[in-house]
C-alpha cells in the first residue's frame, strides 16, 4: 500500500471518529436543551398557576370591599303553599336618613334592625324556578343597591317518595287533599 493511500485512510478514520463524537455531542447537547425546555414550561405553569392564584384572592378580596355588607345570608323555605324568603344582612355601613328595603320577584318588605346591627326581612313569594333578592339603601338623596346571592327553587320544591305494592296489578289514583294550613298531601286512593 502506498503511504498516500495509508494517509487517506488514516484520515477517513479520523474523520470517521470525529464525526461520530461530534454526533455524541450534539445528542447530549439535543437532549440537555430537551431537559432546558421541559424545566422552562415546568417554570411557566408554576408561575402562571401562581399569578391566577393571586388574580383569584384579588378579584374576591375586591369583591368583598365592594360590597355594602359585611355579611349576609339568605333562607329559602315552602311554608303554607308559598315560598319564604328571609334574608339577614349586615351593612358596613347604614346612613342616618336610609331606610333598607329587601326585594325579590317583584314582592318587597322593609328591613328591620337588629340589636346587633343586623338587618331581617321576610318576602312571601310566587313559586318561580330562580329569583335573585336585592336589598336597597333608600333616602332622600337617592338609593344604593346590591344584589344578593340567587337562589334555586328546586331544593325546596322537589319532593322523593315510595310505594310497595304487593298486588301484581294495582289501580292507583291520585288524590289532592289540602287541609286548613294550605299543605297538600297526594294519597292514593285505592281501586278494587
Amino acid at each position: 500500500m502506498k503511504r498516500s493511500q495509508i494517509l487517506a485512510a488514516a484520515g477517513a478514520a479520523a474523520a470517521l471518529i470525529l464525526l461520530v463524537l461530534t454526533l455524541r455531542q450534539v445528542s447530549a447537547f439535543r437532549e440537555e436543551v430537551n431537559g432546558l425546555r421541559d424545566r422552562l414550561l415546568q417554570m411557566e405553569q408554576s408561575f402562571t398557576d401562581g399569578i391566577s392564584g393571586i388574580d383569584n384572592a384579588v378579584r374576591r378580596e375586591l369583591e368583598t370591599q365592594g360590597s355594602l355588607f359585611s355579611a349576609s345570608d339568605t333562607t329559602l323555605d315552602y311554608r303554607d303553599g308559598a315560598l319564604v324568603l328571609t334574608a339577614s344582612v349586615l351593612p358596613k355601613e347604614v346612613r342616618a336618613d336610609e331606610t333598607l328595603t329587601l326585594s325579590a320577584g317583584g314582592v318587597s318588605a322593609p328591613m328591620a334592625a337588629g340589636a346587633d346591627g343586623v338587618y331581617t326581612a321576610e318576602l312571601t313569594l310566587p313559586l318561580v324556578r330562580e329569583l335573585t333578592p336585592a336589598v336597597a339603601f333608600s333616602s332622600p338623596a337617592g338609593t344604593r343597591q346590591e344584589a344578593l346571592d340567587s337562589l334555586w327553587t328546586g331544593d325546596v320544591l322537589t319532593t322523593a317518595g315510595g310505594l310497595e305494592l304487593t298486588d301484581p296489578n294495582p289501580v292507583v289514583t291520585l288524590q289532592q287533599n289540602s287541609d286548613s294550613s294550605g299543605d297538600v298531601d297526594f294519597s292514593p286512593a285505592w281501586e278494587e
